[in-house]
Parts: C-alpha cells; sequence; structure tokens
C-alpha cells in the first residue's frame, strides 16, 4: 500500500476522541498518550516525511525468538506516525481495508517516541460499534504480540 509524503505531521492535531478529525477514536492507552501526544503543545511532530509503500508481516509460526528479535531490531521496519495516520484515514469507521477490523492489532515501529525519543511500538485495534483503540508497547512486548494474531506493517522501502 502506498503511502503520501508529508510536509508537516503533529499528532494532536489528528489522535481526538471528538472524531473532528474523522477517525473514529475510541480508546488511547497511558503509554500511547505518553509517547505521542504528551510531547510538546501538539505531540509528536514530524517534518518532511517520505511517501512509503508498506506490506503487512506476519512471522511464519516456525520463526525462533532470535530471528524475530534480528527481524525486529532493524530500524529499517520503522514507519512515520504520519503514515500510520493516513491508513487510518482510509477506515475512519473500521471498514474493511488494508488494516485489520477484527479486534486483532494491527502494529508498526514508530521512530522517536516519548521524552526520551526512543523507538517504540504503536498498536492499534478496531472495536466494532466503539472505534480504533490505540497503545504503544515495547519492542519486547511486540515479539509477544505478534505470536497473538497480531500483524506488522513494515516500509516495504525503508525510510532510511
Amino acid at each position: 500500500m502506498k503511502l503520501p509524503a508529508v510536509a508537516h505531521f503533529e499528532a494532536g492535531d489528528h489522535f481526538r476522541f471528538n472524531n473532528l478529525a474523522g477517525v473514529l477514536i475510541s480508546f488511547a492507552s497511558d503509554a500511547f498518550i505518553r509517547n505521542f501526544l504528551l510531547l510538546g503543545s501538539k505531540g509528536k511532530k514530524e517534518i518532511s516525511v517520505p511517501e512509503v509503500t508498506v506490506h503487512i508481516f506476519q512471522p511464519p509460526e516456525s520463526m525462533s525468538k532470535e530471528e524475530a528479535a534480528l527481524y525486529l531490531d532493524n530500524p529499517r521496519r520503522v514507519i512515520a506516525l504520519a503514515h500510520l495516520w493516513a491508513l487510518l484515514e482510509r477506515q475512519p469507521e473500521g471498514e474493511s481495508g488494508f488494516l485489520q477490523n477484527n479486534r486483532a492489532e494491527n502494529v508498526c515501529l514508530i521512530d522517536k517516541c516519548g521524552a526520551e525519543e526512543k523507538g517504540c511500538c504503536a498498536a492499534i485495534a478496531w472495536f466494532e460499534a466503539e472505534g480504533w483503540a490505540f497503545d504503544a508497547v515495547t519492542l519486547e512486548d511486540l515479539k509477544q504480540r505478534l505470536k497473538k494474531g497480531s500483524r506488522l506493517i513494515v516500509p516495504s522501502t525503508p525510510l532510511l
């Protein structure tokens, strides 16, 4: 799925509970708020985000923990929060599309999260009649979640 370049993105202008931005949001965990929305006056800011093509990676059952760690620890797996938002805009009320809309998580690695600007993962899931729910998880948590039906959204061509 090809996602557009974004000149300027501030998370607080988009991730809103009142649906003014057009995406039905039902819940954001404290970790998501801390890592993406409490930075500066309008949350995480991204400038000059290039276009990217993303695809879904679902680890095979046979993948060992070591192989998963090598795959996930690669900075070339990172996408921008602006790209996650672009995906949400295509399915604002849980319509069928690229993102899973069956309560299973869609997960992506985001660079420079929180006050410490470390990498973390954004996990989103659609809950029928409620909306999109958001969480932020560590890489270690992600390794466990991928084994429970979550899908990882990764760039086909790295942003680096």
